[in-house]
């Protein structure tokens, strides 16, 4: 029963450099830049309601991958 969703995406475990608790009221979210190359992003998503935030919520990371520029011969 959620009203909404705060989403935290930092570089390191628990950060917020790159996105804020951006509030969402739908369960889809679209990054609208680029992720630093070859680093580890964590992303947390809290659901909330009128009692409160939830409790306990599993933090994901993923490594992005350098991005390579093609030879031109």
């Amino acid at each position: 029963n959620a009203d909404g969703y705060y989403v935290n995406i930092g570089t390191t475990a628990g950060g917020n450099d790159l996105v804020n608790n951006a509030e969402l009221t739908t369960t889809s979210y679209s990054h609208t830049t680029h992720f630093p190359e070859n680093t580890t992003i964590y992303v947390s998503v809290t659901p909330y309601n009128v009692v409160g935030s939830a409790t306990g919520c599993t933090e994901i990371s993923f490594t992005t991958e350098n991005f390579t520029t093609p030879s031109i011969p």
